[in-house]
């Protein structure tokens, strides 16, 4: 796993936007856990975590539980 904070060093990072399905959500609708793990650090770090959707919200709550890392 990249260390996005060490490459990224020279900015200041405050949001990360990232897309669910297919890219969070891999093909077994499961998120890694280096994925869970980047976003945990992410928050960690204060840096705002969102996720892009074409779902509605009701859908969203099928796969992803209240205690997901994600900010928006």
């Amino acid at each position: 796993m990249i260390n996005i904070f060490s490459y990224f060093s020279h900015m200041k990072i405050k949001m990360v936007i990232t897309d669910f399905d297919g890219t969070l959500l891999n093909s077994q609708k499961i998120v890694s856990i280096d994925n869970r793990n980047a976003l945990e650090l992410l928050g960690k770090e204060k840096i705002c975590r969102v996720i892009a959707i074409g779902r509605n919200l009701y859908s969203l709550n099928k796969v992803i539980n209240n205690d997901f890392p994600v900010d928006y």
